[in-house]
């Protein structure tokens, strides 16, 4: 398929440039962002692999008067190493530690994420928004036996139509619904509120405001002063609490992960739609982000050393 989305798995394809990468992707252009394939197969990866069958070496043509050398046989499969499984597991307990400790430090969106799941009965949906929420469930969000539904979607641009998609999920599945999302996706689609006037929906928004958008925190180009605020970040200094009042929407601002989940888990509970919000800190979140990359580094370089 196309070029990952994962930075982290980017600068693994680059690190390993050196090895031979082949792209297979039966897409109408080139995705290799990188230009790192060695080669580039355009066809569909199902398809391919589906029908892939070993290869065998093709004998010599026989000589006249001597008979023709038998094929090799493959190679037999080596044995599993289960020292491999084993090195995984530990590291996956080592990065988990790491994590734990890391968003006990205040900031961290992280912990919200981690947070909003937790809280969740079973047989529940957490539908979760593009950007920043998605990523921070994918890294914070610890997996366990939940029996919880998550789902997302892209929107038009990432972001539009989340505040809807949320709602139509309560109004079309069983089980109370939660979504996860970012201030600007409300804003994009905070007229999909009218559809909380269905006070049979059991539905609670998770609004994480930083005021504006704080996924570019994460990357390069926030060192790019007087043009980053306005044209990346986009502060909007908008209050929510105004718009849930607008659509009569119950509203109410938490300040810790902990104070979080007791709100979504009373909130799951109650029928209509509700909103919890929490306010952060864009420049703090990305400091707080970075710390516990590398506090997961050297818990890992320990555990290998």
């Amino acid at each position: 398929g196309r070029s990952p989305t994962s930075a982290a798995l980017e600068a693994a394809l680059e690190h390993w440039k050196d090895a031979v990468q082949v792209v297979i992707d039966a897409g109408s252009r080139p995705k290799d962002h990188q230009g790192l394939a060695h080669d580039y197969l355009k066809a569909s990866p199902a398809t391919l692999l589906g029908s892939a069958k070993p290869v065998r070496s093709t004998p010599a043509r026989p000589t006249p008067g001597k008979s023709p050398a038998a094929t090799p046989p493959l190679p037999a499969r080596p044995a599993p190493d289960p020292s491999w499984p084993t090195a995984w597991a530990h590291a996956e307990s080592a990065a988990w530690l790491a994590l734990e400790d890391a968003i006990r430090n205040p900031g961290n969106e992280g912990a919200y994420a981690a947070a909003a799941l937790d809280a969740l009965p079973p047989e529940s949906t957490l539908f979760v928004s593009s950007s920043m929420p998605v990523r921070d469930l994918d890294a914070y969000g610890r997996p366990g036996p939940r029996g919880v539904r998550v789902l997302g979607n892209r929107g038009a641009s990432g972001i539009d139509g989340i505040v809807s998609s949320v709602l139509g999920c309560a109004a079309a599945g069983p089980g109370p619904v939660a979504g996860l999302l970012g201030d600007l996706a409300f804003v994009h689609d905070m007229n999909g509120l009218l559809a909380a006037r269905d006070r049979e929906l059991n539905t609670v928004f998770v609004l994480v405001d930083n005021d504006g958008g704080g996924i570019f925190h994460m990357l390069p180009i926030r060192a790019f002063e007087p043009a980053f605020t306005p044209y990346f970040a986009t502060p909007h200094g908008l209050d929510f609490r105004h718009a849930a009042h607008l659509y009569g929407v119950p509203l109410q601002d938490v300040a810790t992960p902990e104070a979080l989940a007791d709100a979504v888990s009373a909130a799951i509970r109650r029928p209509g739609t509700e909103i919890v919000r929490i306010r952060t800190c864009r420049e703090t979140n990305r400091r707080r982000h970075e710390a516990a990359r590398e506090q997961v580094a050297r818990r890992l370089a320990r555990a290998f050393a």
